[in-house]
């Protein structure tokens, strides 16, 4: 099976949303003003992988490094987040961290960055922001962070050389004038605004990066790395660190955006956004190889999953690949049905053998039609929230000794249904407007597809956020 080592990431989130960050009680840590910080992401903890039979289940489609990933650039760092920063900096994303031992009264011990607090807490890098607290939701200063990154270089203990003048807005007085200095000493610059530092402005998570790696690597050019988010952009001039820590495991990422994704005024629902992260990494790729045109790609993905969305498909199942219903009754994805069969992501009605054989092999040239078939009974076996129930273990043996129940789950693979159904979609919907295309009186009709000009407008959301979703 060719993708039978397919990591899967399984998503440890957090989320800080418009949380007021505090003045620092201890001296050598404290910074002024107070800062206002408005971290509105899912943090993703360092990959855990299994493979497809080991069973695991996540509770939504998880991200893989076959699908789009975001880094989220902009993004307030908290407290917390920078000690997890920082201990993989230092250990790696395997190296041991202590455990936490409770030793502060605002982390505990099934804090997602307890150890990590730990770790910098031994380190002295960061000792915490009070008597017995650490704060960690609270924001992190660019000069707090120059402090924590010098800590890191030289020891806890370094004796941090006179303040300069070399930025104009760090007064010589300044808590943390000392660690800026030497920060800029050891050739490690993160300016802001035309040559100034920024001092109590909050870190964002492309400038951690750009702190961190030439601290870790001594050099502002530890090596090119790949870039894997698709919301970094070219010219950010953090870019090249942003590359090295996902490089070295220091982080994987956020959760993908959710803000502004709407069809026609109304917001995607999480789980629809998952599909479309799957839709986007797994079916774009293909079909643009296909077609020698990814703006076809993109045209064929929008048509596709708005006829989905229109028949209720689309978003509206945990696992859709289970999706079977055999003359507008719903069936278990093991039976055969004899008439009008739809199933799967895109809701693809199933054709004849030489149809369906066709397309597979033309999308999946490096897999044989039986192999591919058990890949996507896999995909749903691990998706499923009812694995035991509607996943039996004489799934394989029928699957693949029946050869009706063989092209329905070759159909339920979203690149092959989608590059079935699109003709009929566009001759049907597109070109006729048929009424059948959005006349049918169901709630996801109504939503999506109540009149030919609405329907226009969902497909042409869709693509938009389809190219927003993509990989880069």
């Amino acid at each position: 099976m060719h993708d039978k080592n397919l990591l899967v990431f399984v998503v440890l989130a957090v989320t800080a949303c418009g949380i007021p960050t505090a003045v620092e009680d201890n001296p050598l840590e404290k910074s002024a003003p107070a800062i206002e910080m408005a971290a509105e992401y899912q943090e993703l903890d360092a990959p855990v992988a299994f493979q497809f039979e080991q069973g695991a289940r996540p509770t939504s489609l998880p991200a893989s490094a076959h699908f789009p990933r975001w880094y989220c650039p902009k993004s307030v760092v908290t407290r917390g987040q920078m000690a997890s920063f920082v201990a993989r900096t230092v250990q790696g994303p395997d190296g041991p961290l202590p455990i936490y031992d409770g030793r502060f009264s605002d982390v505990t011990g099934n804090n997602r960055h307890a150890s990590s607090i730990a770790f910098v807490a031994d380190a002295e890098i960061s000792v915490g922001c009070a008597e017995g607290a650490f704060c960690p939701d609270d924001g992190v200063t660019r000069a707090q962070m120059a402090l924590f990154t010098v800590r890191m270089m030289h020891g806890p203990d370094y004796i941090l050389p006179p303040p300069s003048t070399r930025y104009a807005d760090v007064d010589i007085h300044h808590t943390h004038a000392g660690a800026i200095e030497q920060l800029a000493l050891d050739g490690i610059e993160v300016p802001c605004d035309q040559g100034n530092f920024c001092p109590d402005r909050p870190v964002t998570r492309d400038e951690i990066a750009a702190f961190l790696v030439p601290a870790k690597y001594r050099t502002t050019t530890p090596g090119r790395a790949p870039g894997v988010f698709s919301d970094v952009a070219g010219h950010n001039p953090h870019r090249e660190a942003v590359n090295v820590i996902a490089r070295d495991l220091v982080t994987t990422g956020c959760d993908a955006p959710n803000v502004g994704f709407r069809l026609h005024g109304e917001p995607i629902t999480e789980r629809q956004r998952d599909w479309l992260l799957y839709f986007a990494g797994r079916t774009l790729p293909r079909l643009s190889a296909a077609y020698q045109d990814s703006a076809r790609a993109m045209t064929v993905g929008a048509r596709v999953i708005w006829w989905s969305l229109k028949e209720g498909v689309f978003g509206h199942f945990d696992d859709p690949f289970r999706h079977s219903m055999c003359n507008g009754e719903y069936i278990s994805p093991f039976d055969n049905c004899q008439g009008d069969w739809e199933v799967g992501l895109t809701a693809a009605i199933v054709p004849g053998d030489s149809e369906v054989h066709t397309a597979a092999q033309l999308l999946y040239p490096e897999y044989e039609v039986d192999e591919l078939a058990l890949e996507t009974l896999e995909f749903g076996r691990v998706l499923s929230s009812a694995r035991d129930a509607e996943y039996p273990d004489y799934a394989t043996e029928r699957v693949l000794g029946d050869p009706a129940l063989r092209r329905s789950w070759l159909a339920r693979d979203a690149t092959i249904g989608a590059w079935l159904m699109v003709d009929a979609i566009e001759r049907d919907c597109i070109e006729r407007s048929e009424p059948w295309c959005t006349g049918t009186d169901t709630a996801p009709s109504r939503m999506y597809a109540r009149d030919t000009a609405k329907a226009r407008a969902v497909q042409n959301d869709l693509r938009r956020i389809l190219v927003a979703l993509r990989p880069r």
